[in-house]
């Protein structure tokens, strides 16, 4: 039970922020989004609510339950009782029932914190009920946004399904209108129901529809942010209204039942009066139903009447199908425009209404700029009637630049348009990927977004220079020709996505993701800092032309053309020098510098950012500098491995930074990841992990919650926290990642698959080996499929594989799995590289098992070798080799050998762990084990008492718990004076385990030592 697995494959990922690529290759465990260098191998062993406020979470309309079939039927909640426990969660109050079930508080002691619970009520826990109560979890699970109610996870126990999510504390929707009289604050309603719209935004893009929304199914926490929630009705884009049987408009009469959610024998449509016309009707479904009932909710909200008549039923059906929208209340003091957004929202026919909710967003948010910027003069009095005629000509005049205004942020259809986007889909789908359309789709959807900002942000750049003379000429010529390098970014990545393979379309949605932000181009602090124009027309002439070259060597950069790029990047640095626009030239020399290390020149690469940090200091380029340097901190301080002069970097780029005053970025997230991986790198893996959450949390508020870069930094932050021995932590961190990989880039992508990868990892580390091979197979599959049999990824995937098999007492197919990866390793790095070390050192293991034990310790000490080479004497991979060199001398009888190897190894480890780490037991149980085998019992009491306390801590896997407990055991029955009755209750406790995990072969083990010590001690 003390072997270990060698180091297990763990994908790390680069968050890329401006001009920064996303990587997706695997290396060994957690590179960092500023980092992307491996840090050590990771081992595994073998059995080796506040006052005044409504606390709710995801409830429905009025606490009522529907039942399914039959008639509905209202629950008494003061005569129901939650069970006091469910799985690990403490019940605490009922907090009311929606249209799916009881929800209940409850408090999560594994990662303290409360939570909502939802469930059946006993005795209406029927399939359909289950199906309905898995579906809404597995909608919400599918989002990841911060106007999303989160869901945890859905679970059985005892028979009975219930969903954990987010416990929100606040008021729904309609209890927020109704507080207080609103007449008139249409802005306000106008920003709460933004913020929910952009919860069903989310909900559309991952191709789900809600199907009843209301005021009733948005939270308002008291944070103030809204929350859409309840998904119960939730169905894959474009499901069918006749999911189940449909209500006729006959069967129901009463005014009262327009509240109500409206059911009949299994199937739940939604509630009427927010309902569709295709709800009302077998046919199609799509997310323009949400819509619709959107536009009537904030209709409702905003007039305080339903933009539809009718006392029941049948009327208002009528008058929904029929699209008879009433008009506007008298006196209703909401602005003409926004009535007219919604009404489109309101037709009848789902054609004619805006193309999407995001769509309508726009709408909302383009009219109320237009609603800000109207001159006080456009209203004239009409005492001065001399006047009007001059007013007149000068709102004709306004109105013809605000239409060319609008015209110039329409400029980005040149570069992103049908044809364009044709174009990219064909390029993607000739790489032949299964998940080439999922790939298209997630970009396509990316590029969308970029371009309404660029848009946007062009016209409100004209309108403020023409028409609000708010920016300085000299200013806003800066502005045009930063959007305009902007545009050309776009153009670039779009080239350099014409002629992909698999490996590169990979990377299409990250690069898409990672478009250049915007803001920089209206800033004035930013665009003060820009570099003159060149004097001389015709090298201005060629600037703007290798500028615009350079941004399509960015494309290449974005979609991992490292070497092409590097190419064309040093060609153009060569021009740039040669004009002597030293402005230009630290741009390029800055990329020349990525490529270079990314295609794996780290000396040219460091030489050139070097260069371009001093030059882009001597011109006052400061935002150059900055990125620099902290691309220095990653180039010399985490993979040339030389840390103390990685430190002098951190202290560079932390003056640029500050200089800047860039306190929330994405230039200090990569700074904080820098710093972060630079620590990992040093074997600091406890101080490694607040830069990587404050790296995470920094791009989340700047990115949001759906951005593949938040993914990659959730990624790696998990990893630290495996690296850590947090595995509960780092678990809950894994799945957040996986979450947002599988909605932003698809399910077949080869990032989802390094999650699923990392996941597994942490799911083995804490006994869920069936869980865990399920989840490496799905990721071998993926990877084959992405990226071909022959790819490094596949052996990552093959590596993990193989040691979930061996565990599970499957050698041959171990063997196998290993023998494939050596040789994809070996044809892709050479034979000494330390990923060759990893697999060498796991096939050892095998061949242990086996009984080729010279073999075995053949490679061990071949794998020790690579690592020291690669590494030098003091790295947590060298503590891992020689702990498992040790273990086959154990084996072999070479017990004095063993005894030397475990010290070496426990002595590196505590230099780069420290004392406490989980990954000192294995050493410090080796010695306990060299000790007893000496007789020298009493001699092995302090390092297995060590070694439990520490596995007691960890979130240690239970059979290494007991793997430690039968060792001490036996040294303290073994001990002059031990204590023996601890010693039968360790050995007792470990059996245990042992029997209810299935542990035959341990078992068989500690069952003979009791038959030959305890049971006939006579004690």
């Amino acid at each position: 039970m003390s072997e270990r697995i060698g180091a297990r494959d763990r994908a790390s990922a680069t968050a890329a922020s401006g001009s920064t690529p996303v990587s997706a290759s695997a290396v060994t465990i957690g590179a960092d989004p500023a980092s992307g260098a491996p840090a050590p191998g990771r081992r595994v062993a073998a059995p080796a609510p506040s006052s005044g406020s409504r606390s709710a979470a995801a409830l429905g309309s009025d606490a009522t339950l529907v039942v399914a079939a039959g008639p509905r039927e209202r629950v008494d909640l003061a005569d129901y009782t939650p069970p006091p426990r469910l799985g690990r969660y403490l019940t605490l109050e009922t907090l009311g029932a929606g249209g799916m079930g009881i929800v209940v508080a409850a408090y999560d002691p594994e990662l303290d914190r409360k939570v909502a619970l939802k469930f059946i009520r006993e005795g209406l826990d029927d399939s359909d009920h289950r199906r309905r109560m898995i579906r809404e979890a597995q909608a919400l699970a599918r989002l990841s946004h911060p106007n999303v109610v989160t869901v945890y996870e859905v679970r059985e126990f005892e028979g009975q399904v219930f969903v954990a999510m987010e416990f929100v504390r606040g008021e729904t929707l309609r209890a927020w209108l109704g507080r207080r009289p609103r007449a008139g604050a249409w802005r306000e309603i106008l920003e709460v129901f933004e913020g929910a719209g952009r919860g069903l935004v989310a909900a559309h893009e991952a191709g789900l529809v809600h199907r009843d929304f209301k005021p009733d199914n948005v939270m308002i926490g008291d944070d103030g942010r809204p929350r859409v929630m309840d998904f119960g009705l939730a169905r894959e884009d474009r499901a069918t209204a006749s999911d189940g049987v449909i209500v006729t408009l006959r069967e129901a009469q009463s005014s009262s039942a327009l509240a109500s959610v409206m059911t009949r024998d299994g199937a739940i449509l939604g509630t009427p009066v927010y309902m569709a016309p295709e709800q009302w009707a077998p046919g199609s479904i799509d997310a323009r139903a949400d819509q619709f009932a959107f536009c009537v909710a904030l209709w409702e909200a905003l007039h305080g009447a339903r933009p539809f008549a009718g006392d029941n039923w049948g009327e208002l059906a009528a008058a929904v199908t029929g699209g008879r929208i009433e008009p506007a209340p008298a006196g209703a003091r909401v602005p003409p425009w926004l009535v007219s957004v919604l009404r489109r929202g309101l037709l009848a026919d789902p054609d004619a209404r805006w193309p999407s909710v995001a769509a309508l967003l726009g709408a909302l948010s383009a009219g109320q700029r237009r609603h800000r910027r109207r001159p006080a003069w456009f209203v004239a009095s009409a005492v001065v009637v001399a006047g009007l005629a001059l007013v007149g000509a000068r709102h004709l005049d306004e109105s013809r630049t605000i239409a060319g205004c609008e015209a110039a942020g329409r400029a980005i259809e040149g570069v992103w348009n049908d044809e364009a986007r044709a174009s990219l889909r064909a390029s993607l789908l000739a790489t032949g990927m299964a998940h080439a359309g999922a790939t298209y789709d997630s970009a396509a959807r990316w590029i969308d977004r970029w371009t309404t900002e660029w848009s946007t942000t062009r016209t409100d750049e004209c309108l403020a220079a023409e028409v609000e003379g708010t920016r300085a000429p000299a200013l806003h010529a800066a502005a045009m020709a930063c959007l305009e390098e902007r545009r050309d970014q776009l153009a670039g990545l779009l080239e350099a996505l014409q002629e992909v393979d698999a490996g590169v379309a990979a990377q299409a949605v990250p690069a898409a993701a990672s478009l250049p932000q915007l803001h920089a181009c209206v800033d004035p602090t930013a665009l003060v800092r820009r570099p003159a124009p060149v004097d001389d027309a015709s090298v201005a002439a060629r600037v703007t032309a290798l500028r615009r070259q350079l941004a399509r060597v960015q494309g290449l950069d974005r979609v991992g053309r490292y070497g092409e790029g590097w190419t064309r990047a040093e060609a153009i640095l060569r021009e740039a020098e040669g004009l002597g626009d030293r402005s230009l030239t630290c741009e390029a020399g800055l990329l020349v510098g990525d490529l270079a290390v990314r295609a794996g020149e780290l000396a040219r690469g460091e030489e050139a950012l070097r260069s371009t940090y001093v030059e882009a200091g001597a011109i006052g380029a400061d935002e150059i500098a900055a990125t620099a340097a902290t691309r220095l901190i990653r180039a010399v301080g985490v993979i040339g491995e030389r840390h103390a002069e990685g430190e002098l970097w951190v202290d560079s780029a932390e003056m640029w930074v500050r200089r800047l005053g860039q306190g929330e970025s994405l230039r200090r997230a990569d700074l904080l990841s820098g710093v972060a991986a630079l620590r990992q790198a040093r074997g600091d893996y406890e101080g490694a992990i607040p830069g990587y959450q404050d790296a995470l949390e920094m791009r989340r508020s700047i990115l949001g919650d759906d951005h593949p870069d938040v993914g990659a930094a959730l990624n790696n932050l998990a990893n630290a926290h495996a690296i850590a021995g947090k595995f509960v932590e780092a678990r809950a961190l894994q799945r957040q990642a996986l979450a947002i990989r599988e909605r932003t880039l698809g399910p077949d992508h080869p990032d989802v698959a390094a999650s699923l990868g990392n996941l597994a990892n942490v799911e083995d580390e804490l006994g869920e080996r069936d869980e865990a091979l399920a989840l490496q197979t799905r990721a071998l599959e993926i990877r084959e499929r992405s990226l071909g049999p022959l790819h490094p990824e596949v052996a990552h995937s093959l590596n993990n594989l193989a040691v979930i098999h061996r565990l599970r007492g499957d050698l041959a197919e171990a063997r196998a799995l290993q023998e494939r990866a050596r040789g994809i390793r070996e044809r892709a790095f050479g034979p000494r590289h330390p990923e060759v070390a990893t697999t060498l050192m796991n096939l050892a293991i095998v061949l242990v098992e086996l009984g080729e034990l010279d073999e075995a310790r053949a490679m061990h000490e071949e794998a020790l070798s690579i690592q020291i080479e690669a590494y030098g004497k003091v790295h947590p991979s060298v503590g891992l080799s020689l702990t498992n060199l040790a273990d086959v001398l154990m084996r072999m009888g070479d017990v004095a050998g063993a005894g030397t190897r475990y010290q070496e190894a426990l002595t590196v480890e505590e230099a780069t762990f420290g004392p406490e780490h989980p990954e000192l037991a294995y050493a410090l149980i080796g010695l306990g084990k060299v000790a007893l085998a000496e007789g020298r019992a009493a001699e092995a009491l302090p390092a297995l008492e060590r070694a439990l306390r520490i596995r007691e801590r960890a979130d240690s896997d239970p059979r290494l718990v007991a793997d430690a407990r039968f060792t001490l055991a036996r040294a303290l029955w073994g001990s002059p004076g031990g204590d023996r009755e601890r010693a039968r209750d360790e050995a007792t406790r470990a059996r245990e385990v042992l029997r209810e995990r299935g542990e035959a072969e341990e078992l068989a083990k500690v069952d003979a030592w009791f038959a030959a010590h305890v049971e006939g001690d006579g004690r």
